[in-house]
């Protein structure tokens, strides 16, 4: 597995104001996402995960009053209280597991099974199925048209949610999980979805493409969803 990069002064930067701002109601911090990973794009945000023991109106608004400044416009804030991390859904606990890194505090993330692992991936295919077939059916596609390009934006969150699937449907076979895209390549066998991997690393070269016209990735990414769906136990 390829080392986690250090975390870097901004982020810590960050981390520390929020300290400051909100002291010991500030129970954990967290730098995820792809810069954590050590696998940036031009497109990468800064992710935190910032977990408070109480979460109120004053503490939203102070986070607001931050992260609104010009100087963070490029960040990405998950925010949640300790009550709501322990109530945390069956699906998508993996994102507190694997590739984040404590920057302040203490994480206790909530555990999964193997069968959290197969709702995650359930949930998984209902999202990328969703958002692929409703502007599908529904939207104009050809270029030139607004939903093209919007669409396109969609169509590449749906293509790494089904990266995550492809790491999530490894763990739960081999109890490994492949923490970067470059893991995940060397333990795909499907070229299809090697296909999907390349589209995600290659976004920056492709977008112009998918935005005029993104029917031919819809297709994919709902063909995807399917595959996912006839590998998964029966209900």
């Amino acid at each position: 597995m390829m080392p986690t990069p250090d975390v870097p002064a901004n982020v810590r930067e960050v981390v520390d104001e929020c300290v400051a701002r909100f002291g010991d109601n500030l129970a954990c911090a967290l730098w995820h996402g792809s810069r954590a990973r050590g696998e940036p794009t031009t497109a990468s945000d800064e992710d935190l995960i910032l977990i408070f023991r109480r979460l109120d109106d004053n503490t939203l608004l102070g986070l607001r009053e931050m992260f609104l400044r010009p100087d963070l416009h490029d960040w990405s804030t998950y925010t949640l209280s300790v009550d709501e991390l322990r109530q945390y859904p069956r699906n998508n606990r993996l994102q507190f597991h694997y590739g984040c890194q404590v920057v302040h505090g203490e994480l206790d993330p909530p555990p999964f099974t193997p069968d959290d692992l197969v709702a995650d991936l359930r949930f998984l295919a209902v999202e990328i199925r969703s958002y692929c077939r409703h502007p599908f059916i529904h939207h104009a596609l050809s270029h030139p048209h607004p939903d093209t390009v919007r669409t396109a934006r969609m169509m590449y969150y749906m293509a790494k949610q089904a990266v995550m699937a492809m790491k999530t449907r490894h763990l739960y076979h081999t109890g490994e999980y492949p923490l970067t895209r470059s893991e995940l390549r060397r333990v795909v066998r499907d070229p299809e979805d090697v296909a999907i991997i390349d589209i995600v690393d290659q976004w920056p070269e492709l977008r112009a493409g998918y935005e005029e016209d993104p029917r031919l990735l819809i297709l994919q990414l709902d063909a995807f969803a399917r595959r996912l769906v006839e590998s998964l136990p029966e209900a």
